[in-house]
């Protein structure tokens, strides 16, 4: 049988740009509501008053649209047009209120203060470089009101060298085939993924697109010194979905700032 297969041509070299589209088929296993609950669990928790949200990385707004279903006034922020485009029709239509805006988070002013400020599903691994992390930070401080919070998570060393690890995955949905190739690092400690995928069109035809996307990881102790230096008054590190302490097997870490208030 003949499987007739065209390309799709990038619009950017940016991560995400190809696989916009199909991106949520692509992450149909992640459980966004429970991380959605889980950062609430957190406001509780840290007693958090107020509603305005900053989603930093939002991708294609399944998180924002949660926020906006549960009454928080949410702006998204990202780097990829493509999937800004993916979350403003998704989410606009129905929570017209919410804003989507193309923005670096290492260099973005929103000239507003937020209760809030996350950044989801190991985002903030993308930035190889400290300093890049650090402008990371200090943009996200910028923008919180004192005694807000900054929640993100971050891939831990075991993540990338044991989890992602060397290999090869392939992954099937309905109307989607994808191909999934890590290689890991230990020098330069980046891990590499390779993603293809095949993706079938109405017309019986299989679009091809692939991406290449790189992350690394940081010590604990890294991330919180570039906090403290961003001006964080509270540090405190979680495993993934919990309130416990990370192990040496943890895969995710979740991470609360909180800036002080002014005195």
């Amino acid at each position: 049988m003949r499987i007739n297969v065209f390309n799709l041509k990038k619009k950017s070299n940016l991560p995400y740009s190809t696989i916009a589209r199909y991106y949520d088929e692509l992450m149909y296993d992640v459980d966004y509501a429970g991380w959605v609950d889980y950062i609430l669990r957190i406001f509780r928790r840290y007693n958090l008053r107020g509603t305005k949200v900053l989603d930093i990385a939002c991708g294609t707004g399944i998180v924002a649209g949660y926020f906006a279903k549960y009454r928080y006034d949410i702006t998204g922020i990202d780097l990829s047009e493509a999937m800004l485009e993916v979350a403003q029709e998704r989410v606009q239509s129905k929570y017209p209120q919410t804003q989507f805006i193309q923005a670096d988070m290492t260099q973005f002013d929103l000239r507003e203060h937020f209760d809030a400020v996350i950044c989801l599903y190991d985002s903030l691994n993308y930035l190889l470089k400290e300093s890049q992390l650090q402008k990371a930070y200090q943009c996200a401080y910028n923008h919180l009101r004192p005694g807000g919070l900054y929640i993100f998570d971050m891939n831990t060393e075991f993540a990338l060298s044991q989890i992602w690890g060397e290999g090869t995955t392939v992954r099937e949905t309905k109307n989607l085939t994808s191909i999934w190739e890590s290689e890991y690092n230990a020098t330069t400690r980046i891990s590499t993924l390779k993603l293809t995928f095949f993706a079938r069109q109405d017309n019986g035809y299989y679009l091809r697109g692939q991406e290449t996307h790189k992350e690394t990881f940081y010590p604990y102790s890294t991330i919180r010194r570039l906090l403290d230096h961003a001006g964080f008054a509270q540090v405190d590190i979680y495993e993934h979905l919990e309130f416990t302490p990370p192990s040496d097997k943890t895969y995710r870490i979740m991470v609360v700032a909180k800036k002080g208030r002014s005195t």
